[in-house]
C-alpha cells in the first residue's frame, strides 16, 4: 500500500497557458513526495536527502488527468524493488476530493539498498510505460553538434542561478524539469501556426522518461536540443537533450508523448495540418 506523505494543492501561478498545472510543479510536488517518503521509510535522513535525490538516474512519468487550480493534492510514496544496484520508487499524486490518480512517477536510484529491510509494493498498471520503454536512452552517445546534424534544434540556453539549487550547490531535481518547460516555447513557436496566442489550442504531456546522465551546479552553463522523433494522427514523440556547455556532457536526455488539446473541450485532438507539416521539418535524422 502507497504510504501517504504529501498534501498540498494547485496554486494559479503554478499554472501554464494551458491553464492546468505545469509540468516543472508536478515535478516539484513529486520531489516533495520523494523526500518525505524517503526519510519517513528510513531510507534517508535529512541530512543524506539530498545525495539520495541526486542519484536519481531515470524517471518514467505518467499524467493521467489534468490538474487545475484549487485542486487538492495527496502525494503518495511507495518502494517497488530494491537491490545491489538499484532501488526503484514510486511516487503519486492523486486529487485529494475525487481519488482521482493525476500523475505517477517511477525512479531508480543508483547504490545498494538491500540492507534496509524494506516493505515493496506492486507497480499498478496504470503507472507503468505505455509509449515510452525502459530502454536506455538511444541518443545517450551523441553529442550536441551530432544531434544538430540529425535536425534537433537548440531552444534553451541559461546559466543556473542560486535559488534553483539545494544547500550543497547542485541543481534541484525538479528543475530539470523546469528548464526543460521553460525552453519549450522556442520550440513550438517552430511549427504552430494560425492557433498560436489564440487560446483555442494547447497541448499536454502524456508520458515521459528523462535520464540522468550529470548534474549541473550553481553556475553551469547549459543548453537545449530538441526534435521530433515521431508523428502519428495525435501523438507528438519529442526528444530533448540537455548538456553542460562547458564540459560537453550530456546531463540529461528525456523522451516525451505529448498531444494536441482543444482548451474550451478540454480534450485532445488531431495535429492540426499546418502543425503537422511544420513539425515534420524537424524530424530526427
Amino acid at each position: 500500500m502507497l504510504l501517504p506523505v504529501y498534501a498540498g494543492s494547485v496554486n494559479r501561478w503554478e499554472c501554464d497557458e494551458n491553464d492546468h498545472l505545469n509540468v516543472r510543479f508536478f515535478a516539484h510536488k513529486m520531489q516533495q513526495t520523494l523526500q518525505y517518503g524517503l526519510i519517513e521509510t528510513g531510507i534517508a535522513t535529512q541530512q543524506t536527502v539530498n545525495d539520495i535525490c541526486r542519484r536519481v538516474v531515470n524517471q518514467h512519468m505518467r499524467h493521467q488527468a489534468e490538474a487545475r487550480i484549487a485542486v487538492p493534492m495527496t502525494g503518495l510514496f511507495g518502494v517497488i524493488g530494491a537491490d545491489a544496484q538499484h532501488l526503484r520508487v514510486i511516487t503519486e499524486l492523486r486529487n485529494t476530493a475525487t481519488e482521482t490518480v493525476l500523475a505517477t512517477y517511477v525512479m531508480d536510484v543508483s547504490g545498494d539498498f538491500t540492507a534496509n529491510n524494506l516493505e515493496l509494493v506492486a507497480c499498478p498498471d496504470y503507472a507503468k510505460p505505455r509509449g515510452i520503454g525502459p530502454a536506455p536512452f538511444y541518443l545517450a552517445d551523441e553529442s550536441a553538434q551530432q544531434l544538430i546534424t540529425r535536425g534537433c534544434a537548440v531552444i534553451g540556453r541559461g546559466v543556473i542561478q542560486p535559488d534553483e539549487c539545494d544547500a550543497e550547490g547542485f541543481l534541484q531535481m525538479f528543475m530539470y524539469m523546469g528548464r526543460n518547460s521553460d525552453s519549450m516555447p522556442n520550440l513550438f513557436a517552430r511549427f504552430e501556426g494560425d492557433e498560436r496566442g489564440k487560446g483555442v489550442v494547447g497541448g499536454a504531456v502524456l508520458e515521459y522518461r528523462m535520464n540522468r546522465f550529470g548534474h549541473l551546479r550553481q553556475g553551469s552553463r547549459y543548453q537545449l536540443l530538441s526534435g521530433v522523433k515521431s508523428l502519428s494522427e495525435k501523438l507528438q514523440h519529442f526528444v530533448h537533450v540537455l548538456f553542460d556547455v562547458d564540459t560537453g556532457q550530456m546531463v540529461s536526455g528525456s523522451e516525451a508523448l505529448a498531444i494536441s488539446m482543444d482548451l474550451v473541450a478540454r480534450k485532445s485532438i488531431a495535429i492540426p495540418e499546418q502543425r503537422r507539416k511544420l513539425m515534420q521539418t524537424l524530424l530526427l535524422k
